[in-house]
C-alpha cells in the first residue's frame, strides 16, 4: 500500500470558525464595553470633583498588584507534566475508520512532560493580557491485536505499528476585571487557543540484506491546525501578603459549521507567591479538553481528535 496524508488546513478551518468568532466577539464587548465606559465616566468625576491626586488609575498604582508586588509585566518559565489521553479516527467517504485509542492500543506514554512559557501584561487596572505555550510529542511502538481502519489503510491484527502523536498550544487571552477590591479582582475574558494536533500509524517491516534496518510502511498522518475562540472567567485572590490563589476557565461548542465542529475546555488553578519585591514561584493544575472533527466538503474524508491534557505545572515568576 502506498503511503497517504490527510490534513486539515488552518484557511478552512478559521472560516468554519468565523461565525462563533462574531458571537464570541459580540458577547464579550458587551461585558467588557460597557462597564468600561462606565468606570471612565466615574473616573472623570472623580478628576472633577477630587483632583489629581485621587485618581487611582496613575501610572505607580497601575504597575503594582496587591501586596505592592509589581505586576506590569510578568514572565513564567517552568514545566509542564500533563497526562494525556488521544483518541483519533481518520475516515474516508467509502469507509468508516476505527477510533484509536493511541495510549491503549499503540503503547504511547500516557505521562510525559515539556517546558511551558507564559508572558502577561497588565494594560491598567481592568485590562490584562496573556500568552501561554508548550508542545510535545510521543511516540510508541506495539503489536496490535485487532484490525485498525486508518483512512484508506487497512492494519490487520498482529502487526506492529509505530505510532506518533503531537500536540501543540498556543494560548492567547485577554480579561477584563470588572470587579476588583483590595485583595482581589474577578472579571470575564474573551480567548483565542491555536492547536496544532497530529497523528500518524505506520506499518513496522524489517529490510533484508547486510544490516538489518527497521523501516515503516503504509504510513498515514491526520492533523488539524485550529484557532479556537474562546468564553471564560478569571480571578485573583490574595489570600495572606504576598500569596495569591489564581484561576480561570473558558469554554466554546461550535456545532457544524462548515462541516467543522467540536468544543473545547480550558481551565488553570493554583497558587503565586512572592518571597522577593521581582521574583516569584508558582504552581497550576493546567486542563485542557478537546474534541475537533473536520469533514472535507471536497472528498468527503473526515478527521476526528478527542485530547485530554491535564497534569501540574510549576514555574519561577519574574515580574518588572
Amino acid at each position: 500500500m502506498s503511503p497517504s496524508r490527510l490534513t486539515q488546513t488552518p484557511g478552512v478551518i478559521i472560516r468554519g470558525a468565523s461565525l462563533a468568532v462574531v458571537y464570541a466577539t459580540a458577547l464579550v464587548a458587551g461585558w467588557t464595553v460597557v462597564p468600561a465606559v462606565a468606570a471612565q465616566q466615574t473616573e472623570s468625576r472623580v478628576r472633577a470633583n477630587s483632583g489629581p491626586s485621587q485618581v487611582e488609575d496613575t501610572a505607580a498604582d497601575t504597575a503594582e498588584r496587591f501586596g505592592r508586588v509589581p505586576q506590569r509585566f510578568v514572565i513564567d518559565l517552568g514545566g509542564y507534566l500533563p497526562n494525556v489521553s488521544t483518541h483519533a479516527r481518520v475516515s474516508t467517504h467509502l469507509r468508516t475508520g476505527s477510533n484509536v485509542n493511541f495510549e491503549n492500543q499503540l503503547g504511547l506514554a500516557p505521562n510525559t512532560q515539556t517546558f511551558n512559557a507564559d508572558a502577561s501584561w497588565r494594560i491598567s487596572r481592568h485590562n490584562f493580557l496573556s500568552f501561554d505555550y508548550f508542545s510535545f510529542g510521543r511516540s510508541g511502538t506495539k503489536q496490535i491485536g485487532d484490525s485498525i481502519v486508518w483512512g484508506s489503510n487497512v492494519y490487520r491484527a498482529g502487526s506492529t505499528i509505530d505510532g506518533n502523536a503531537g500536540f501543540s498550544y498556543y494560548g492567547l487571552s485577554y480579561r477584563y476585571y470588572i470587579w476588583r477590591e483590595s485583595n482581589w479582582e474577578l472579571g470575564p475574558g474573551f480567548g483565542i487557543d491555536g492547536l496544532n494536533v497530529s497523528s500518524s500509524l505506520a506499518v513496522q517491516v524489517a529490510t533484508s540484506g547486510p544490516r538489518t534496518a527497521r523501516q515503516d510502511s503504509a504510513h498515514t498522518k491526520a492533523s488539524v491546525t485550529v484557532p479556537v475562540p474562546l468564553l471564560g472567567l478569571f480571578g485573583d485572590w490574595e489570600f495572606v501578603p504576598r500569596v495569591f490563589l489564581k484561576g480561570g476557565g473558558q469554554f466554546i461548542y461550535i456545532n457544524n459549521i462548515n462541516n467543522y465542529g467540536g468544543r473545547m475546555a480550558d481551565g488553570i488553578l493554583g497558587f503565586e507567591w512572592y518571597p522577593f519585591h521581582n521574583f516569584g514561584l508558582g504552581g497550576v493544575y493546567h486542563y485542557i479538553a478537546l474534541h475537533v472533527s473536520k469533514t472535507s466538503a471536497r472528498t468527503g474524508n473526515s478527521v476526528k481528535f478527542d485530547y485530554t491534557v491535564q497534569g501540574p505545572a510549576l514555574y519561577v515568576a519574574v515580574t518588572f
